[in-house]
C-alpha cells in the first residue's frame, strides 16, 4: 500500500472517533430568581421532551443557577418549582443542533398547586 492510501485509511479510522469525542452541546442553562430578584437555591428545573415525554431535571445551586446538558434535539416544556412558589412553565422551546439556550425563571410566591405559564418566542 502506498503512503497516500495509508494516510487516507488512517484518516477514516480516526475521524469517527474524533467526532464522537466532541459529543453534543445541546443544553439549557439559566438562573432561578423570585420577583425581588433574589436567587432561589434548590429550585427544581425540568425539561420534558414534547415528543417522548422523557424528563431531564436539575436542581438550582446556591447561586440559583442550573444546567441541563447533553440533551437530545427536540422541543421541550421547561418547568421550575420550589416550595412556597408557584409552578412556572415555559412551553414549546425548540432546541437545535449545537445550541445552548439560557432560560431564566422568575418564580412567584404562592401555593405549589398554582401554575404560571410564560408564553412568547425566544429572541
Amino acid at each position: 500500500m502506498n503512503k497516500p492510501s495509508l494516510l487516507l485509511v488512517a484518516a477514516f479510522l480516526v475521524l469517527p472517533m474524533s467526532l464522537l469525542a466532541q459529543g453534543t452541546t445541546e443544553s439549557f442553562t439559566g438562573n432561578v430568581h423570585d420577583a425581588s430578584k433574589s436567587v432561589v437555591p434548590g429550585a427544581t428545573v425540568k425539561a420534558t421532551s414534547v415528543e417522548t415525554r422523557r424528563v431531564h431535571s436539575a436542581v438550582a445551586d446556591s447561586n440559583g443557577g442550573y444546567q441541563l446538558p447533553l440533551l437530545p434535539i427536540c422541543s421541550y416544556d421547561l418547568t421550575a418549582e420550589a416550595p412556597g412558589f408557584k409552578h412556572t412553565l415555559r412551553a414549546g422551546i425548540d432546541l437545535h443542533l449545537n445550541e445552548s439556550l439560557n432560560i431564566d425563571f422568575v418564580l412567584q410566591v404562592g401555593a405549589v398547586t398554582d401554575t404560571v405559564e410564560v408564553t412568547g418566542q425566544l429572541a
